[in-house]
């Protein structure tokens, strides 16, 4: 299985190109060039977000936790300058952390549907939406993007997968072709990633202009 850092630096490689293949070619700004770049390389590690021990996952743990605490503090009208509420919001933040941990934990297993074609769809799809208010074809560049990096991670877990040295013989592991899918074994992981699929491209069909 290819390790984080190669994620990242595949990613950020092709999120690199891309951007600079728009940006001379199609004269795209280099702020929006770059936050392709940046989709890019997310979507290159994204997958990991279903590996326990991965960094990225800890991460979006970390940063969804913040942004309830940021977003609960704003609705409820909490002083956190107060020393009070600011250790009630420490706590709510480990208890969001942990419980998306847990959450996640008990939806999705390693390389499942999160691993998946459908799955790189719905992340494009999220994206599109993201920059919803923006041109049609600013927006797709966008989601091309962010594809890109995820399909970047697919593919690169299965050449990882496809050798194994055993001597002087080179073999397909047994993770060989768990990535590159369109379902799991499990219908019901299948059924919830196509049903995300049908939804998100309702909504991007209703944010069309």
């Amino acid at each position: 299985m290819a390790r984080f850092e190669h994620h990242v630096a595949v990613a950020w490689a092709l999120g690199s190109g891309y951007a600079a293949f728009h940006a001379f070619q199609h004269q795209l700004p280099w702020q929006e060039a770059a936050t392709a770049a940046v989709l890019c390389t997310v979507g290159g590690i994204l997958p990991d977000v279903d590996s326990p021990g991965s960094r990225f996952a800890e991460f979006v743990f970390s940063t969804g936790a913040l942004l309830g605490v940021l977003i609960g503090s704003h609705f409820l009208h909490l002083p956190l300058s107060e020393v009070s509420t600011l250790g009630s919001a420490i706590a709510l933040f480990w208890m969001l952390r942990w419980g998306l941990r847990y959450l996640l934990s008990q939806l999705t297993t390693h390389r499942g549907m999160v691993h998946s074609l459908p799955a790189a769809a719905i992340w494009g799809m999220l994206v599109f939406l993201a920059f919803s208010g923006n041109a049609l074809d600013l927006r797709l560049t966008m989601a091309t993007a962010a594809v890109l990096g995820f399909l970047s991670h697919l593919v690169l877990d299965e050449l990882f997968a496809f050798v194994d040295a055993s001597g002087t013989r080179l073999a397909p592991k047994r993770s060989f072709g768990s990535v590159l899918k369109l379902w799991s074994s499990s219908p019901l992981a299948t059924a919830s990633t196509y049903g995300l699929v049908v939804l998100f491209l309702w909504l991007c069909w209703r944010s069309l202009p």
